[in-house]
């Protein structure tokens, strides 16, 4: 049985023990919005698997719109490999519908020194109605160091979100999370979310600790 979710929940719970486990989940999300529960088994290290692939997979498409249950689990290793000045890297490219992640830690590297143009966040790129994220910690160490060279002046952008870029929608609540590490080499930096509406939600319980 899986430990520390409900009874009810643990008989749907998808188990995710490897990396691969996980690539699956996101590999799905590329051919629709992901809507099952799952629990993640173990701690995860990206480290490997980001050398050899990149960050194909890492995030997802479509909505995350299911659970997942940390379970006090952390994953690590995660580095950007690319900059892109339209997307915003982060373990989920959005959430959405009311998917809920509880219990987890997410530590991310040092940002390459090749990158021209960056976003990076570490939980979402978007929050939206009514998700719940419970008692999650992302751990960062984003300095970033950019070339001399650029193909355009333009395009000297990065901006580092420490839990989410955006934050919209009714009865969103974000409780119990923290922020910790080093943001520092980019245009602008934003210790826990970008931007925040909420209607009806909450941000509670919540602290920052970074340079």
């Amino acid at each position: 049985p899986v430990k520390n979710v409900s009874a009810i929940a643990a008989k749907f719970c998808i188990p995710i023990y490897t990396v691969d486990d996980w690539t699956n989940m996101v590999h799905a999300s590329y051919e629709s919005s992901v809507t099952d529960t799952y629990a993640l088994m173990n701690d995860l290290d990206f480290t490997d698997y980001i050398a050899t692939n990149g960050w194909n997979y890492v995030d997802g498409y479509y909505a995350f719109a299911g659970k997942l249950f940390g379970q006090g689990h952390t994953i690590r290793g995660l580095v950007t490999t690319k900059g892109s000045f339209n997307t915003t890297q982060a373990l989920f490219s959005s959430l959405a519908n009311g998917a809920e992640i509880r219990d987890l830690t997410i530590e991310f590297s040092n940002v390459p020194g090749d990158q021209n143009t960056l976003s990076l966040a570490g939980l979402a790129a978007s929050v939206g109605s009514g998700c719940l994220i419970s008692n999650c910690h992302v751990k960062a160490d984003w300095q970033g160091v950019y070339p001399d060279v650029y193909v355009s002046p333009a395009y000297k952008s990065c901006q580092y979100y420490g839990l989410a870029q955006t934050v919209s929608g009714v009865g969103i609540r974000i409780v119990d999370c923290t922020v910790e590490g080093k943001l520092a080499g980019g245009t602008s930096a934003y210790g826990f979310v970008g931007s925040a509406t909420l209607n009806g939600g909450e941000i509670a319980r919540c602290a920052v600790f970074a340079d």
